[in-house]
């Protein structure tokens, strides 16, 4: 017989235990949540799987994992809710100071924005028994990546996801964050109504956060000269490892309004270093031939997509002011919803103060967010990013809950990655690896080599040196030394 959805089985091993599935309800004999048996039977290897989580998210479902901890479908007992739990695993917190502090970040980041409907929303975070957890609004519906699949959507759809990720960045800003890795599928369509626009922006997860005054803020700090985002959708300061802003997201904004309506990114490549290059020199194509796209829009999108940040929107509350100027003009059934989301939005409701944080505690640091709002108007940026998985270069690996059909396995999405653009970490052999490049960047190919050399033989991890060497612009100019080249090679150097 099949498993069944319907069906509720207790995780415990060897127990028999057989209901009808109701979220909330336990084996009478172990205590545990009763899983979905389908679920179980598709991730009986998961530990967590039918577990509680600070005595209030019993853990049904698994919405996506990743190398260093999983997204679940949530149960909270205390409000009768679906939820998402993002958890650390207790070997990742174990061994890996810097994840843990980023998850603080990125938990404190999503805790001191405002309420708004086009923002996923946080409810708790903290540590239980040596787990990091986040518990975030549950939101169901195709991401924009899936909903868009495919097809070129028409202008009217188009500006309307616009105007929502538009207000969820002028609130983000506003508080002092800059998600800096915006793309479709890190934006979730929430209405069954194919003709009712509500989106939600998910996953800040690598965001740059400015609150200068902040201890964990400081320790915090992505490599200088990392570009941290998804190559497809980086802006081109971003691309350069130059200070980011909230100019970024709208830059990206513009490349996933390009996808959605011509079918198509504006710049591609076969590799990352192709299309970084490609958001820094290329002006954005013409639209391919049959896409029609409306001379405002067009207008609207290329300004988006600017080279220099000044020649873009002064910020996303603006923007949102140009396209609401010309939205009627588009047709369609009209926006349905108000400037902050949409009209009959279900309130969020976001606990401000996180429960007792043991890790956090240990770290010295302390874990609630800042009370007041920070701008970002002030200049200063501090990075934050969670860093959860590595592959080519380095990744920071999403664990965004993205969502699916209940209980169901998310679909793959379009991962983060560190690309190295400028100086290196600030360590012995990142030390000789940033002085490598300066040399680079001068032309003195001999320096180059002699500096490089010293950074390899002093890292624990040259092939991941040599990767992110040889993804770097700043070194572009003398890897064709053939020094350099059999070097980054891991061929001995010759007299």
């Amino acid at each position: 017989m099949a498993a069944s959805s319907d069906t509720g089985v207790c995780p415990h091993p060897g127990c028999t235990t057989r209901h009808r599935f109701v979220p909330g309800t336990r084996c009478p004999e172990h205590q545990r949540p009763l899983v979905p048996e389908a679920v179980l039977a598709r991730h009986a290897d998961d530990p967590l799987l039918g577990s509680t989580i600070n005595g209030d998210f019993d853990l049904i479902g698994i919405i996506g994992r990743g190398a260093m901890g999983a997204v679940y479908r949530g149960w909270q007992l205390s409000h009768g809710r679906a939820v998402a739990v993002k958890v650390i695993s207790g070997k990742a917190v174990q061994a890996l100071d810097e994840p843990v502090k980023r998850f603080i970040m990125e938990a404190r980041a999503l805790a001191a924005m405002p309420q708004h409907p086009a923002i996923v929303g946080i409810y708790d975070y903290g540590e239980d028994e040596g787990l990091l957890y986040m518990v975030l609004e549950l939101v169901e519906g195709p991401s924009l990546k899936a909903f868009s699949s495919g097809r070129c959507l028409p202008g009217w759809q188009v500006a309307d996801i616009a105007m929502a990720v538009l207000g969820a960045l002028g609130e983000a800003h506003e508080a002092g964050v800059v998600h800096r890795d915006l793309k479709p599928s890190n934006v979730v369509m929430c209405s069954p109504d194919p003709d009712e626009t509500r989106a939600k922006v998910l996953d800040f997860g690598v965001a740059k956060v400015f609150w200068p005054d902040d201890q964990l803020v400081q320790e915090v700090v992505t490599r200088a000269g990392m570009a941290l985002g998804t190559p497809k959708y980086m802006s081109p300061e971003q691309a350069r490892g130059k200070t980011v802003g909230p100019g970024s997201d709208l830059y990206a904004l513009g490349v996933m309004l390009y996808r959605l309506l011509a079918g198509k990114l504006p710049f591609e490549g076969d590799n990352d270093l192709k299309i970084l290059k490609a958001h820094i020199l290329k002006a954005p194509p013409p639209w391919p031939e049959g896409v029609e796209v409306d001379p405002q829009l067009d207008a609207f999108v290329r300004r988006l997509l600017e080279k220099r940040p000044a020649d873009r929107f002064p910020d996303a509350p603006s923007a949102a002011r140009a396209l609401s100027a010309f939205r009627a003009a588009l047709g369609g059934p009209g926006p349905r919803r108000s400037g902050a989301g949409w009209p009959g939005a279900p309130e969020v409701d976001r606990a401000r103060e996180p429960s007792t944080q043991q890790v956090a505690a240990e770290m010295g640091v302390d874990p609630r967010p800042p009370g007041d709002r920070r701008s970002l108007k002030t200049g200063l940026f501090v990075v934050a990013a969670i860093a959860l998985g590595v592959g080519v270069g380095l990744l920071a690996l999403s664990l965004a809950p993205e969502p699916a059909a209940p209980v169901a396995e998310a679909e793959q999405v379009e991962e983060p990655v560190r690309v190295s653009v400028g100086a290196a970490p600030v360590r012995t052999a990142d030390d000789a690896l940033r002085e490598a490049r300066a040399a680079a960047g001068r032309g003195d190919a001999d320096q180059a080599f002699e500096l490089l050399s010293e950074a390899l033989g002093a890292t624990d991890d040259p092939a991941a040196m040599r990767q992110a060497v040889i993804g770097d612009l700043g070194f572009e100019d003398v890897r064709g030394d053939p020094r350099i080249a059999a070097l980054l090679k891991g061929e001995p150097s010759k007299p």
